[in-house]
């Protein structure tokens, strides 16, 4: 039987509490959480330089580890943090161990320290965009860990007719964008991304796969909708017409993305709705392989300013690393054996779900609710109540798992717990990119049924684990165990996790984006009246609750594959999500 390896040293030996100041704060804070200019001072505004919640969860740990400081999420406000100075500061007066008001906190309020096994906050929105010298062509792109996942997903997902591990980036417009623009912009594109149309290869039998760029690069494809009763404008330009724009829009989600063995694999398509009011959607449609949602939102971003005369990428393609060659194993065990503790532990336990416990065919569902200004700041003032100011995502997840806990409830199954999976991205804070490849690792929030019961106690559950979560750097241990697993043949990989957990490993999917493609307003002469993201939902789990934000209204998104979910059971779902949320 497999036995722990051993424990590697801490890599950031502890310094005492007078060493705190304003520069030693900048300095850890430039070490190990933001990309920060070198002319950034200690007086400068951290949340504009991409201080998220994430980025303030992983400087809190930085700080307890760095100077022997333990301080609860709830006892730090957005004030203490908007610069090095002022954190400084707050760590001198309020930060001492054992001080009265932080051994209080401690007791009333999860810490660094807290419950084991969890989630964490939401991927935040990418920086304004600048430029970069990073190199858009390669060779070869060796798929890391979760991008190999996502091959096996996708594979087992066509195995099943599902059509593939693929998601949807809606654009709502005030009107009609200029379709020239767009293609001009899209052939800009695929001459600029080999990324766009590269296929994959195995350099040897048991080897990870790359990808390797296309001699023959094809721009995504452009397909045009008029609704009955429109201006017909893009009728003109061999438009089909449509009844109904939500139903199309459901076709849409649901047309499988091809897989092409030849020369060119396109990965992504756009289709744009032209609406009777004089609105209009723009869908962009893109393969999970080559890209993660901030990533299409990077993507959205760079066609409109390639639009505007840019001659070079905005945002880099890749990763540097993604170019070096793969690293020995030596070592990865080590660094994944907590992740491997905690599955062990969890498959000791059914996970239920709403949709078939087997992969079906079938299609996906979705209904996306933008709030008003005025509820959105109903829902934040709820969130600061139950999880502070600064740390969100515990609010959210807690919503989504006690909404799919009304359905089961309604079955009359009410499961014992629940477990969500939650992407986590690992973009550098700061850092204006990448676009392509899969840059995130996974978290898994469990919620027993007592802890369900309220929304307190489902957020501070969430809260806690989510600290813990970050504190045993589960996500870098499930990325190293990713990257081991790598070299499992895709047909075997799925049935290898279905075994090991012994059956589904989610009970649902849910996210918090933030807000959507930050900055971008307009796209091809046409306003940004709304934006999000709907996910190519499969069975297991079959069922996911999406957020994110545009224009400062909160955007939430149901998606269902077609057997999970009736309609009486959508429409519970969404009630007490928003219910929970604090919308009335």
């Amino acid at each position: 039987m497999a036995t722990k390896p051993a424990v590697p040293a801490n890599p950031h030996p502890q310094r005492m509490l007078s060493d705190v100041t304003a520069d030693s704060v900048l300095a850890l804070i430039r070490d190990r959480v933001l990309e920060l200019p070198e002319d950034f001072g200690v007086e400068d505004d951290l949340p504009a330089a991409g201080l998220d919640s994430m980025a303030i969860m992983q400087l809190l740990l930085a700080v307890e580890e760095e100077f022997g400081v333990s301080l609860p999420v709830e006892s730090v406000s957005k004030k203490h943090l908007s610069s090095a100075s002022a954190l400084a500061q707050h760590l001198a007066s309020n930060g001492a161990p054992g001080s009265e008001d932080a051994a209080h906190t401690a007791e009333t309020r999860p810490s660094l320290s807290g419950p084991p096994d969890a989630p964490s906050p939401p991927p935040s929105p990418p920086p304004p965009p600048t430029r970069s010298d990073a190199p858009t062509r390669f060779q070869q792109l060796r798929l890391r860990g979760p991008d190999y996942f996502v091959l096996c997903f996708d594979r087992l997902s066509r195995k099943t007719g599902q059509g593939g591990h693929k998601a949807h980036s809606f654009l709502l417009l005030d009107s009609l964008p200029d379709t020239a623009r767009l293609r001009l912009a899209l052939e800009q594109a695929a001459a600029l991304h080999p990324m766009l149309n590269a296929r994959l290869k195995k350099r040897w039998l048991p080897g990870i796969p790359s990808w390797i760029p296309s001699q023959q690069p094809t721009a995504p494809r452009l397909f045009l909708h008029s609704e009955k009763g429109s201006s017909g404008r893009l009728l003109a330009e061999g438009a089909e017409a449509f009844e109904d724009a939500h139903t199309l829009m459901e076709q849409i989600t649901n047309l499988p993305m091809p897989v092409m063995k030849g020369v060119a694999w396109p990965k992504a398509r756009f289709h744009l709705l032209e609406c009777k009011d004089g609105s209009a959607a723009l869908i962009f449609s893109w393969n999970h392989l080559m890209m993660d949602g901030v990533g299409a939102e990077l993507f959205l971003q760079e066609l409109n300013a390639m639009e505007a005369g840019e001659s070079r990428p905005l945002v880099p393609p890749f990763d540097p690393e993604a170019f070096a060659p793969p690293t020995a194993p030596s070592g990865a065990l080590n660094r994944a054996w907590p992740i491997i503790e905690f599955f062990r532990k969890l498959a000791r336990s059914r996970i239920p779900c709403l949709g078939p416990m087997k992969p079906r065919r079938g299609g996906t569902r979705f209904l996306a609710e933008t709030l008003t200004a005025q509820q959105t700041e109903a829902v934040r003032a709820r969130c600061s109540a139950l999880c502070g100011d600064l740390v969100t995502m515990p609010f959210y997840l807690a919503a989504a798992m006690r909404a799919h806990a009304a359905v089961f409830d309604r079955r009359g199954q009410p499961p014992p717990s629940q477990v969500s999976v939650v992407p986590l991205q690992t973009r550098r804070k700061g850092t204006p990119g990448p676009i392509f490849l899969n840059h995130i690792t996974v978290f898994f929030g469990i919620l027993s049924r007592e802890d369900a019961a309220s929304m307190e106690r489902a957020t501070a559950s969430l809260l806690g684990q989510h600290a813990r979560f970050l504190k045993d750097r589960m996500g870098d241990s499930l990325n190293d165990l990713l990257g081991l697993m790598s070299y499992i043949p895709p047909s075997l990989y799925m049935a290898f996790t279905r075994m090991q957990m012994r059956g589904p490993f989610s009970t649902l999917f849910h996210s918090h984006t933030g807000e959507f493609a930050a900055g971008l307003n307009q796209f091809m002469g046409a306003t940004v009246t709304g934006a999000f993201h709907v996910p190519g939902i499969l069975t297991p789990p079959g069922t996911g609750i999406f957020c994110n934000e545009k224009n400062g209204r909160l955007v939430v998104t149901a998606c269902w594959h077609e057997d999970a979910l009736d309609e009486a059971e959508k429409d519970l779902m969404m009630q007490s999500f928003l219910a929970d949320l604090g919308v009335s």
